[in-house]
């Protein structure tokens, strides 16, 4: 059970990893075309790709009950980059709703 939980770790990861790319790509092209072929896309492309594979190999032994909730974790570290930078919005209506996300995970993983 400990690898499921190490496996769910690294596609929470790599799926935050592939989103910050993506928005990282879709800023860097001067259009939607070139947005789409930048290689910080393309990298992002590839790392949502791995983040489903771990994802099966934690699905493998982890209900998925508990394992699709957790993924909400990774968002919650994806916003937070996204506001450090690219100064997205991060103010009390997003703490108190991940704290409350937050909540929910350790009731669900107790």
């Amino acid at each position: 059970m400990t690898q499921a939980y190490i496996f769910l770790a690294l596609a929470i990861a790599s799926n935050a990893a592939g989103h910050l790319l993506l928005k990282g790509g879709a800023l860097a092209g001067a259009d939607l075309l070139r947005a789409l072929l930048h290689f910080k896309t393309i990298l992002g492309i590839g790392a949502l790709g791995g983040s489903a594979v771990v994802y099966v190999a934690a699905l493998r032994t982890l209900p998925l009950s508990v394992a699709m909730p957790s993924l909400v974790a990774g968002f919650l570290m994806t916003a937070l980059i996204a506001h450090l930078v690219w100064d997205e919005p991060f103010g009390l209506r997003q703490l108190t709703a991940f704290g409350f996300i937050a909540i929910g995970l350790y009731l669900l993983h107790r």
